[in-house]
């Protein structure tokens, strides 16, 4: 039995076929891959202590292919959607849970002593880390304005998680008061594009080393991308 002659156009047919099976079996895996990612995804916190005793939140990042799919995952939030729409070139969106909790025994007024009858007055607790005006009357006592000021420090970015343990993609929040922190810590970011050996079919008109002259062709290329757009 003989085979049917194969000239270069079946070769480049076939191998465009076996390409774009191959493509989109990559594809695939990747948006399985991607689906269970996001199922898994958990924005819990775990904190530790730094060297100079400062509280740090962290938890890692998950990292999509571009920035629709961090457009996709905010479709059915409105202020976020109306914030989106103002980056054209998206990289990362953090979601940051923070509480404020001061203690019972933190407001104390040791010097004031309740009459039977009086006036309302008001009172001010000037604290290093926070800073309240308050409203004391027989029945009631109103906290009429409260000031907590603080600094949140974030940092994103590829961190060691460990000795002989594989380097994460991070998030990490920090708080100048000790009295705010961080419950959750959700971080989205797009992936690192790596350069791979990219298989293509093309054509073109040129010449070569061995024939000094212009002609047309289609040939297969293997190459190395250097820039992308």
């Amino acid at each position: 039995m003989k085979f049917p002659k194969l000239n270069i156009y079946h070769i480049l047919i076939i191998a465009l076929v076996i390409f774009i099976i191959f493509r989109e079996g990559c594809n695939t895996n990747k948006t399985n891959e991607l689906i269970a990612a996001i199922a898994e995804y958990k924005t819990e916190v775990k904190t530790y202590k730094s060297l100079n005793g400062v509280e740090v939140a962290q938890n890692k990042a998950l990292l999509l292919e571009n920035s629709e799919q961090i457009k996709a995952l905010f479709s059915k939030n409105d202020t976020m959607q109306l914030l989106l729409k103002k980056y054209k070139d998206l990289k990362n969106v953090s979601i940051v849970n923070n509480i404020t909790q001061i203690y019972n025994d933190s407001i104390k007024y040791d010097s004031i002593r309740i009459p039977c009858d009086f006036k309302p007055f008001q009172v001010v607790r000037d604290s290093t880390h926070y800073k309240f005006y308050g409203t004391i009357a027989p029945k009631y006592f109103i906290i009429d304005s409260l000031i907590i000021p603080d600094t949140q420090s974030m940092i994103f970015g590829l961190r060691k998680m460990g000795f002989l343990k594989r380097k994460e993609y991070t998030a990490e929040v920090i708080h100048s008061n000790p009295l705010v922190r961080t419950t959750n810590i959700g971080q989205y970011a797009i992936k690192e594009k790596r350069k791979s050996i990219v298989f293509s079919i093309g054509g073109g008109y040129g010449t070569s080393l061995s024939i000094i002259k212009l002609e047309p062709y289609i040939g297969l290329h293997v190459g190395f991308p250097l820039i992308s757009f």
